[in-house]
């Protein structure tokens, strides 16, 4: 039993270190107050720390393309974990002293030196970890351990887990799953994996998972069907709107 707790804790460290990249060496925080305090006395510019609020927007930036990108990334979770889910984006507040300043120029710091928190970044971790369980599952290990799925790789607990959230998933959203254009049962139930392991409820993270394919093959349509077809009443191409995807999601079934 031991064994297999520590195979296990093994398993979540090497999977919490990204592929192939290691994070940027940065200043303490005391360093980075340090400095600061020294500005602010001795500079004769009017707003002398001007360069490193363009430096939090410079991170924000790189945020929100990273969020747009969908793709699996530490840094991401990191700052959701500190944040609590609240807005994660990075700024001074009004009046800040130059200990919140320190403060907030690390975590924003911390965020840029992860390899995780650019877009390429974020998409080869997310790669790394597919691949990692890709073949893992399916009924070609059944004669060798039993169970669909291999236990070399995979852990007990968390296929259960996983498998009695993927049945839930299947009875709302099948057609998203197996039917034309859908995202795949092997693909999911990898993506759904991935999510426990890295701490994450796999039931919340498929139905997202299909909402966002949904939305992209929703795109995929619109695009061609613009090209082809047009409104008879107004001879424009009919799109779906906001509302009309919207309205799609909020059945939660396909």
């Amino acid at each position: 039993m031991a064994n297999k707790k520590l195979k296990k804790k093994k398993k979540k460290q090497a999977l919490s270190q990204p592929a192939t990249k290691t994070p940027l060496k940065i200043k303490s925080k005391k360093s980075i107050e340090r400095k600061l305090k020294r500005l602010k006395t001795r500079s004769k510019i009017a707003d002398p720390f001007a360069k490193y609020r363009d430096e939090l927007a410079a991170a924000n930036k790189a945020l929100d393309k990273l969020m747009k990108s969908g793709f699996e990334s530490l840094a991401l979770d990191k700052l959701r974990a500190e944040t609590r889910d609240r807005d994660i984006h990075f700024s001074f507040p009004e009046n800040p002293s130059v200990s919140d300043m320190a403060k907030e120029l690390f975590r924003a710091r911390s965020f840029v030196a992860d390899p995780t928190s650019t877009v390429e970044g974020a998409e080869e971790y997310t790669h790394t970890l597919e691949n990692e369980f890709r073949g893992a599952f399916g009924g070609q290990w059944k004669k060798i351990y039993g169970v669909t799925y291999d236990r070399s790789r995979i852990d007990d607990d968390v296929a259960k887990i996983v498998f009695s959230n993927y049945r839930k998933i299947e009875e709302l959203k099948q057609y998203a799953i197996i039917g034309e254009g859908g995202y795949g049962s092997e693909n999911l139930i990898v993506a759904m994996y991935n999510a426990e392991v890295l701490g994450k409820n796999s039931f919340e993270y498929a139905q997202n998972i299909l909402d966002k394919h949904y939305l992209r093959k929703q795109k995929e349509y619109t695009d061609i069907f613009a090209t082809t077809t047009p409104d008879y009443i107004s001879g424009q191409p009919e799109e779906p709107t906001q509302q009309d995807q919207q309205d799609y999601i909020n059945k939660r079934s396909f």
